[in-house]
């Protein structure tokens, strides 16, 4: 299934810190972020949610015992066979790319300069999907982003209740991943969302992907919101 299509009918993603925590993850739950874990944990977890039928996320840069290079991506991939990675790594992204699994940029909204720096990041690593980290930030953020990448978005951090969730994905967002195992049971139709087909008329991530690795912008970003100022020429 594509991903959006997925992330459509289960627009929550639950972000494991422990392995205990698998055993709490709802039936529903279709798509799964493992946040951290070492060395030794991670084939037995990835091997666990297979077991399952979920899609696998990895977050990389938390990784115990695990370099911070392609070798990972390639071990991710080839080896324990997971579904994508999130990092706000450029080169890792890339590795991804070459290793056809999903790659998730992600990027911390400090400040407007931050967000600047970081769409210029994102623009150039041919990510499939942007996540923006704090949550809560992002119905804000979003049409900022959405002038600059056409890139689906994600969001993180920070995502505590069912109206942050509803607002943030309200507001354009693709899916939420959180921690909070509250929110791990809301289906689609929980967050007032027309669930169970695809009826945010997302377009494929393919195509997505392909507009954005063709489009040469000449806008410069307006880190105010008071709209594109174009470059003199």
């Amino acid at each position: 299934m594509d991903w959006l299509m997925l992330f459509a009918r289960h627009p929550v993603i639950p972000s494991l810190w422990h392995d205990q925590e698998i055993e709490k993850l709802p039936p529903q739950a279709a798509v799964v972020l493992i946040s951290r874990a070492s060395l030794f944990d991670l084939p037995a977890l990835v091997a666990r949610l297979k077991h399952l039928e979920r899609r696998v996320l990895v977050q990389v840069d938390l990784l115990e015992g695990y370099g911070k290079d392609r070798t990972v991506v390639e071990y991710l991939a080839r080896g324990l066979k997971v579904d994508g990675i999130i990092t706000p790594n450029a080169g890792l992204i890339e590795a991804a790319r070459r290793e056809k699994i999903l790659a998730v940029q992600r990027m911390f909204l400090h400040d407007s300069a931050a967000l600047e720096k970081g769409l210029r990041v994102v623009k150039g690593s041919r990510a499939d999907f942007l996540e923006l980290l704090p949550g809560p930030l992002v119905p804000e953020v979003l049409p900022l982003v959405h002038q600059e990448v056409s890139l689906p978005v994600m969001a993180a951090g920070f995502i505590r209740t069912v109206p942050q969730a509803r607002a943030i994905l309200a507001a354009g967002a693709v899916a939420v991943d959180t921690s909070c195992q509250a929110l791990w049971w809301l289906t689609s139709a929980d967050l007032n969302l027309r669930g169970g087909q695809d009826e945010r008329q997302f377009p494929s991530y393919e195509g997505i992907r392909e507009n954005t690795a063709n489009t040469k912008s000449k806008k410069k970003f307006d880190p105010n919101g008071t709209g594109i100022r174009r470059q003199e020429k």
